[in-house]
């Protein structure tokens, strides 16, 4: 009988790790997925910042060049004015 009580334990406990392995395994994979998740918004994160920094880049550049064609602007305004100041002789 007690070689019967021992064999029957032996399948729960082999039932019992079978299915603590499904588990894990299923775990495992849900985790491997969240993994992938996450990679991939992070991927897309540094794609996102690496665009904000040629938008910067774009925009300094334009900022530069619109502030020197202002000053140019201002320049020939300046000229004109002051000789439409001046008499024609």
């Amino acid at each position: 009988m007690e070689e019967r009580d021992k064999y029957k334990n032996l399948h729960l406990l082999i039932d019992r790790v079978s299915a603590r392995l499904s588990k894990t395994e299923e775990e495992n994979s849900s985790l491997r997925a969240q993994l992938r998740a996450t990679q991939n918004v992070i991927r897309n994160y540094d794609q996102m910042q690496a665009s904000v920094r040629e938008l910067r880049e774009w925009k300094d550049a334009a900022t530069s060049v619109l502030k020197k064609l202002s000053q140019k602007v201002k320049r020939e305004i300046e000229k004109i004015e002051d000789q439409s100041a001046r008499p024609n002789i």
